[in-house]
């Protein structure tokens, strides 16, 4: 109890770090998991890397996964600053070709999102990743058209987490 209050108090106090749209607060190598490993709700499979670079000189990320049944799109990857944080936005395609889906990505910055880890501990480092609906408003106009040409549009219910 100690520890989760302790990490209570960090998170609370480190939330201003990650308010300023900084979008190297999103780069580094993030583990997928979910509430409950065994029954994830998401695509995404528990346990792989979702890896994000930030190069600032073209103001451009680059995504790259380990899950053996998806790959970050090959397309531009799109970043907007949402209430004081920034959130990528882009696709992941079924490696079997066919099916995209559009993925947003933002640093968990309220204590009541974070999750527990398979360990069963609580880390303040975690992304929430989440799929909205092929036609969400925050995506835009022209990245949705990108990804309609490359393939079958879809979304996908659920989300996940990553932590560092």
């Amino acid at each position: 109890m100690r520890s989760f209050l302790l990490a209570v108090t960090a998170l609370m106090c480190s939330t201003t770090l990650f308010a300023d749209c900084r979008e190297y607060a999103l780069q580094g190598d993030w583990t997928v998991f979910y509430q409950d490993n065994e029954f994830p709700t998401s695509v995404l499979t528990p346990g792989e890397q979702v890896t994000i670079q930030y190069t600032a000189a073209a103001s451009q990320f680059s995504v790259e996964l380990t899950d053996r049944d998806w790959k970050a799109w090959s397309g531009t990857w799109s970043h907007e600053c949402v209430d004081g944080q920034t959130v990528l936005i882009g696709a992941i395609e079924h490696r079997s070709g066919g099916t995209v889906l559009v993925i947003e990505v933002n640093r968990v910055t309220d204590v009541d999102d974070l999750l527990l880890s398979p360990a069963g501990r609580v880390k303040l480092n975690q992304i929430n990743i989440h799929f909205p609906g092929a036609y969400a408003s925050s995506i835009p106009a022209e990245l949705r058209d990108a990804l309609q040409r490359d393939g079958l549009l879809a979304s996908h219910p659920g989300h996940a987490h990553g932590y560092d």
